[in-house]
């Protein structure tokens, strides 16, 4: 049985939309479908990510290379791959603060609860 979608609106950038519009007509697919597959691969690869960054050890890490955009930059360079370091270290960043304020709300949630449960 087929799941239900739901249907949405997204504002996108004219060269990433033009870089989907090369895929689906390489592939032979609509739009839809295209995008969708690239979300859900992306989803998981933020998912883990997330993950990765509770620990706060790994969170430290990630923190850390967030502000050595030349540390980035050579990791890269080392294994072969180009990246634009302050866009990296900005990526890291984000991702970085977001782990943070998730854990906040996880801690205030537990508060809230521990409170209601002694109250």
């Amino acid at each position: 049985m087929r799941q239900p979608k739901d249907r949405i609106t997204i504002t996108i950038n004219r060269e990433v939309l033009e870089r989907i519009d090369a895929v689906c007509e390489a592939r032979g697919q609509a739009r839809s479908p295209v995008i969708e597959r690239m979300l859900a691969n992306q989803v998981r690869e933020e998912e883990e990510f997330v993950k990765a960054t509770e620990h706060p050890l790994e969170r430290l890490i990630m923190e850390s290379l967030s502000k050595s955009p030349v540390l980035i930059a050579t990791i890269a360079k080392l294994i072969g791959e180009k990246l634009d370091p302050a866009e990296h270290a900005e990526f890291l960043k984000e991702q970085a603060d977001r782990g943070r304020e998730r854990v906040q709300k996880r801690k205030a949630s537990k508060n809230k609860r521990v409170a209601g449960e002694t109250g």
